[in-house]
């Protein structure tokens, strides 16, 4: 879950200094942001923060380079890219972010315009680059979410089959269990009616020998 935090940085120059409006340092400053922002939405609210005059001469956004600090800047290590998002770890107050501003700011080159909308041109499609990923990153998640959804459907269902197929196995077992008790009382009345018939045949068997007997 998103949420705002501060993350901190200070303006340099191109040399690696803290960067100057009007002879004076700027000092280090923070801008509150959400805290899956993107590197291009934080260059965005530090053009925002800022009332000085050659600041806002700045032709675009596209010309900021932020790095992870004063450091690697110095360093010459690659400048994050714009469609990439803020990690936690940077821009704490501690180890703040560095944001070069090029020395000729303010200044009228020729073909200053052409510049200007070239470089306006690229940050529109490095805008673009940012909303197609986070836009990909949202559809990711929701993709995971319904894929997540269906799996608890699928588990509720199984649930549900295996509670009924094991009542369906206590009916059987039960309905066997009365039939098979069934089984055996008739086969104990056929028994002693058998038995019953055997001992009433042998009883007149043997009435008719005595008889028998007797005549001779």
């Amino acid at each position: 879950m998103a949420h705002l935090r501060s993350v901190w940085y200070q303006l340099t120059d191109e040399r690696g200094n803290p960067y100057k409006a009007n002879y004076n340092a700027v000092a280090q400053e923070k801008v509150m942001i959400a805290s899956d922002c993107y590197i291009a939405d934080f260059e965005d609210a530090v053009l925002a923060n800022y009332a000085d005059p050659d600041l806002e001469k700045i032709p675009c956004l596209w010309l900021l380079r932020t790095y992870t600090n004063a450091a690697a800047y110095t360093a010459n290590k690659s400048p994050l890219a714009r469609v990439l998002q803020l990690q936690e770890n940077l821009g704490t107050k501690d180890d703040v972010l560095a944001v070069v501003i090029p020395d000729d700011v303010g200044q009228r080159l020729p073909f200053a315009q052409a510049r200007v909308d070239v470089a306006q041109l690229c940050e529109n499609i490095q805008r673009n680059q940012v909303e197609e990923e986070r836009r990909r990153v949202e559809s990711e998640k929701a993709a995971q979410m319904e894929v997540k959804r269906q799996l608890n459907i699928i588990d509720l269902k199984q649930e549900e089959g295996n509670r009924y197929r094991r009542s369906s196995e206590l009916q059987i077992w039960s309905a066997l269990k009365r039939q098979s008790h069934r089984l055996e009382a008739v086969e104990a009345v056929m028994t002693a009616m058998a038995r019953s018939t055997t001992n009433a045949r042998v009883g007149e068997e043997d009435q008719a020998i005595e008889d028998d007997q007797l005549h001779y």
